[in-house]
């Protein structure tokens, strides 16, 4: 593995670090200060708004200051959610948590755009699905080491300390920007609309794939905590636990996952992924019919985790083959759109997803939520499949 590769994945890391310690935290002291269920899905959404601007950065000041100012961005945001519970006015508490988050979700759109294009850039045609593999095996391990760091600081020293750390060390993590030797591309990368990109039937329905997978976990992040806590009466720190399960089913399915993706192909990979969304998010209540036990949802988060692992990487590879064999767009704007696209498509789920998951368990309650979202996984997964057998 090539060092360029490994500084890659170690961005992904603490990208994912910063990003899934609020969902096992924050939902405590903003319900302390009376914020409902949907006003917590909004801020959790609002961190995926500015996704679109990222291609748009890119051309106006380059791959390399881009990496270094979302490094910068996501550090600083990390901090300030550190000393948000500081404060106790509810109204001077909630615009700043939408103005962190938001500008969290800028830099995360921007870091995670780069690393996926940067290991493109960087792989061959026998790596290139290896590599993004250990991508997503470094967000995978971020999401896991966000929770554990959220439930060991918070038990030592308290809500402040993992967002305090995790932010420090992103930001010193900058240094390693200059080692990547990252190329500018002297092509007119803005003469290429993602909007244009996406009128193609098959990245639209891949796109759509992305989304839909991510709405599948981020439903759960403003309501799944307080959901633990009121049915079982776990603790923070043990429900903080509860988000490394998807992480662990993660790593274990993407051994599997070139033997599945040659038999399927990726777009069946897709739906298969999709399907096991269906049908897991069931657990995560759990709903009536299932025992109303902690290893009920463990099981659940645990399929999530495969579902996971079959949605993302076939999509990656499918964007960018698309792009350049139907799309006929040359290979280095191709990196860039397509993880542009990829990431869209996953902000965009993780925009939804908490609205969805706040707006449905104030309305209702979280099983009722996870009905619903469940059955908009088989619809679509059965659309898919259709969508796939009628371009055959």
């Amino acid at each position: 593995m090539s060092s360029k590769l490994l500084i890659l994945i170690s961005f992904a890391i603490i990208s994912e670090v910063g990003y899934s310690l609020l969902a096992p935290l924050y939902p405590f002291i903003a319900k302390n200060l009376g914020l409902s269920d949907s006003f917590i899905g909004m801020v959790f959404s609002s961190f995926a708004i500015s996704t679109l601007l990222t291609p748009f950065l890119i051309s106006l000041i380059g791959r390399k200051n881009t990496l270094y100012l979302a490094l910068f961005t996501e550090g600083l945001c990390s901090i300030l959610f550190g000393l948000i519970s500081f404060i106790s006015n509810k109204t001077a508490f909630t615009f700043l948590s939408f103005a962190v988050r938001f500008a969290q979700g800028a830099g995360g759109a921007f870091s995670q755009t780069l690393i996926y294009s940067l290991t493109a850039a960087i792989s061959d045609k026998e790596s290139i699905e290896r590599n993004i593999g250990y991508i997503e095996l470094g967000c995978s391990v971020g999401v896991a080491i966000g929770p554990l760091l959220a439930s060991i600081g918070y038990y030592l020293f308290g809500f402040e300390f993992p967002f305090i750390f995790s932010g420090i060390v992103e930001i010193l993590m900058m240094k390693l920007v200059t080692p990547l030797e990252i190329e500018e591309s002297d092509k007119d990368e803005g003469e290429v609309s993602v909007i244009e990109i996406l009128t193609s039937k098959n990245i639209f329905m891949t796109f759509l794939a992305v989304m839909i997978d991510m709405i599948s976990i981020s439903f759960i992040y403003p309501v799944f905590a307080t959901h633990l806590n009121s049915i079982f009466g776990l603790s923070p720190e043990i429900i903080s636990l509860f988000f490394i399960i998807e992480t662990i089913t993660y790593f274990i399915s993407i051994q599997c996952l070139n033997h599945v993706n040659r038999f399927f192909g990726n777009k069946f990979t897709m739906v298969l992924g999709t399907i096991t969304n269906a049908t897991f998010i069931l657990f995560l209540s759990p709903v009536r019919f299932l025992p109303q036990l902690p290893w009920v949802v463990c099981v659940g988060l645990g399929g999530l985790g495969v579902a996971g692992a079959l949605v993302s990487i076939p999509a990656v590879i499918d964007i960018i083959e698309t792009m350049k064999n139907e799309l006929g767009i040359e290979e280095h704007v191709a990196q860039d759109y397509s993880s542009a696209i990829f990431n869209l498509g996953y902000f965009f789920g993780e925009t939804l997803g908490p609205l969805m998951g706040g707006y449905l368990t104030d309305q209702f309650n979280f099983e009722v939520a996870c009905n619903y979202n469940s059955a908009f996984n088989f619809i679509f997964g059965i659309s898919f499949a259709v969508f796939i057998l009628s371009g055959m």
